[in-house]
């Protein structure tokens, strides 16, 4: 196995994806990547409105119920400063540390995964309920793309197929399906994903003999 290679690979094959379903491979950068975010209504330049990276202690509440239930309870309650609906964040799971939980969360836009939206609620246990300490993660605020796909999967990898040409180098090489995506910029972009970072591509690579 070449680590390196493969994930060069894997790096090109989503950026192809990217170009086959969008024509263009340029995405805005979320407006908390190297700075403080600002407020999620805030919108400034090129920069994707976002809620806030990270919260403490918005409020005393305990709220029962599992870390999870109180964990939604807050975003539900506080939905003014995240701006996202609770319906849109899928519990992924709850680790708990003694008194201390954290719950994270997937977002999702019409039922559609979000890339790189999740979110973590972290609890505390007090007074035979939850108290919610912190939050932190990315959250987009203002997805407004149709899930509609206009291209098929198929189109996709055959775009994909075309725009990479050391896919030719590749002997046997085979693509996997994910489904529909968005990729976050102001609006939102729909692609259909046909390989990204999760997917091996497996085969021979014919300049070196090896395997990808």
């Amino acid at each position: 196995m070449f680590p390196t290679r493969q994930r060069r690979l894997r790096r090109v094959l989503a950026a192809a994806v990217v170009a086959a379903a969008t024509g263009s491979t340029l995405l805005t950068s979320p407006a908390w990547a190297g700075e403080q975010a600002p407020p999620a209504t805030t919108v400034a330049g090129d920069r994707v409105p976002v809620a806030p990276a990270m919260t403490l202690r918005l409020d005393d509440t305990v709220r029962e119920g599992t870390p999870a239930q109180a964990a939604r309870a807050h975003l539900k309650a506080h939905q003014d400063t995240y701006k996202v609906p609770v319906a849109d964040l899928e519990t992924v799971s709850t680790n708990k540390d003694g008194r201390q939980s954290s719950v994270r969360f997937r977002q999702k836009h019409d039922g559609v995964p979000v890339f790189g939206a999740e979110y973590a609620v972290q609890t505390e246990a007090a007074d035979g309920g939850q108290s919610v300490t912190s939050t932190t993660g990315t959250l987009y605020t203002d997805l407004s793309v149709s899930t509609t796909p206009s291209v098929t999967e198929a189109a996709a990898e055959q775009r994909m197929f075309f725009l990479d040409g050391k896919l030719s180098r590749v002997k046997g090489a085979k693509t996997e399906g994910h489904g529909l995506i968005v990729l976050p910029d102001a609006l939102g972009v729909l692609i259909t994903s046909v390989v990204d970072a999760r997917v091996l591509i497996k085969g021979e690579d014919l300049r070196c003999g090896g395997a990808v």
